[in-house]
């Protein structure tokens, strides 16, 4: 991640994506509705918003990052969190030892 905050380049190119992938979905899915479908024109706005900041404000994204991290370190007391390092997948869904 740090790599895309200090490359210029890369934090535009990213913004511009997110900011063309949010148009779409908002362009041929803006549906406020009370049902599921609402969660994709969400998805489609946040990514808008994301894309702008990146353009917009591209230092914003480590000051970020940073109160992220301070704020996970005083929820766990200043502790490292324990174990887990990815993201859960389907072979952590499966036991083995059953």
């Amino acid at each position: 991640m740090r790599d895309l905050y200090d490359n210029a380049a890369l934090t535009y190119l990213t913004g511009f994506i997110a900011v063309t992938f949010g148009l779409l979905i908002i362009g041929y899915h803006n549906l406020w509705v009370a049902d599921w479908r609402v969660l994709i024109t969400i998805i489609g706005w946040l990514a808008l918003i994301k894309g702008l900041i990146f353009i917009v404000l591209p230092k914003l994204g480590p000051a970020v990052r940073l109160f992220r991290l301070r704020a996970r370190r005083r929820l766990t007391g200043g502790k490292k969190s324990a174990g887990r390092k990815h993201a859960p997948g389907p072979r952590d869904l499966v036991c083995l030892e059953c």
